[in-house]
């Protein structure tokens, strides 16, 4: 018998549909959270100045402080204020993530849009963003959907980030303070959209990434071939989350429009130790950053989940907390490092009509 319990949430709205949350990982800046949202333009029917061919699609990036504050009517517990800070207008975005070591003595996130750009972004004390580097893929029409980077265990690993494609590929790129943002090497790893990528973050020479062709990839960055170190084929429809564990080495989550989340141990990625079915396809995949048996899942058309692993050998996967009553596609979800329980901010909660990329 499921016996979840449902999460409580505080909405607002964003105009646009909000697809990306990520909450800043560096101390003193925790209270912060960026936000991504899209729009699809749609051409009027009088307009002949437009290609109806190309789909134009519009964006919106935010930071929200999210704090916590003592509750009046009760002096034990605490309520949640979540404040706009600071928003800008953008080509749509499709992912955001922060690095997890500072650059420069600030907070920065790589942010990728529609237009096949990736903007690196720093954070100030106040709450405000700014642009210290960009740079396009290069590719007319092609657009970036997915970031991650190496350093959320390892601080030697510097700022590397990793981006995939809707051509399939993804790219690695690093971040210098006097060469800026350079592209390393780029991989053409799927048939169509590479919906994900990210790094074992505990050996970060591997990167996995996922696509619409159903498979699920895996690299390694010190081979000079661009073939896969392996290739599964367990979904059954496009691969479109993968989690890194950042406290056990050896696991990493995967979740699939097949509406299923698997958990693997990477020493043998023949078939998965445990999976369990979301009811939606899983769009974002976030381990809990101290309680390590926690994984919380955004599920598209059925909302968000909290899953628990029960035992050390990750062969029991049980649903614990799901929030339901959102209106729209659940696209994001993260968990905040400043608060040790188990709240999580998911922002496609909000009551507002949300379009597909």
């Amino acid at each position: 018998m499921d016996t979840a319990t449902s999460l409580k949430a505080i909405c607002f709205d964003t105009e646009y549909s909000a697809d990306s949350v990520e909450f800043c990982p560096i101390p003193k800046y925790e209270q912060y959270a960026a936000v991504g949202t899209y729009q699809v333009l749609e051409p009027s029917p009088s307009d002949d100045s437009l290609d109806k061919s190309i789909t134009n699609r519009t964006g919106r990036l935010y930071i929200y402080s999210v704090d916590r504050t003592p509750n009046d009517l009760q002096s034990s517990a605490n309520a949640l204020q979540v404040k706009e800070v600071f928003r800008q207008e953008s080509s749509a975005i499709l992912d955001i993530k922060w690095s997890h070591q500072p650059f420069n003595g600030e907070p920065i996130a790589a942010v990728v849009t529609s237009t096949g750009e990736t903007n690196i972004m720093s954070l100030d004390m106040n709450g405000k963003l700014s642009t210290i580097l960009s740079l396009h893929n290069g590719k007319p029409g092609i657009l970036n959907l997915s970031a991650d980077w190496a350093n959320r265990v390892n601080p030697n690993a510097g700022h590397t980030c990793a981006i995939s494609e809707s051509d399939g590929s993804f790219s690695t790129y690093t971040v210098t303070p006097d060469a800026g943002l350079v592209k390393q090497r780029e991989w053409t790893a799927h048939q169509f959209e590479a919906w994900i990528v990210g790094f074992n973050c505990h050996q970060t020479s591997t990167i996995y990434s996922g696509g619409d062709d159903s498979l699920f990839k895996g690299w390694d960055t010190r081979m000079e071939s661009n073939s896969p170190i392996f290739v599964n084929k367990c979904h059954q429809a496009g691969v479109c989350s993968i989690a890194s564990h950042p406290t056990w080495d050896h696991v990493l989550a995967t979740g699939s429009y097949d509406e299923n989340v698997y958990i693997w141990d990477t020493r043998s990625i023949k078939r998965p130790v445990s999976e369990i079915s979301s009811g939606g396809g899983v769009w974002r995949l976030k381990w809990h950053p101290t309680d390590p048996t926690l994984l919380l899942a955004a599920c598209m058309y059925n909302g968000f989940h909290i899953y628990q692993l029960l035992n050390q050998d990750m062969t029991k996967l049980e649903h614990v907390q799901e929030y339901m009553h959102h209106k729209s596609i659940a696209y994001g979800a993260d968990w905040s490092f400043a608060d040790q329980t188990s709240s999580a901010m998911h922002p496609d909660n909000i009551e507002m009509n949300a379009a597909g990329i």
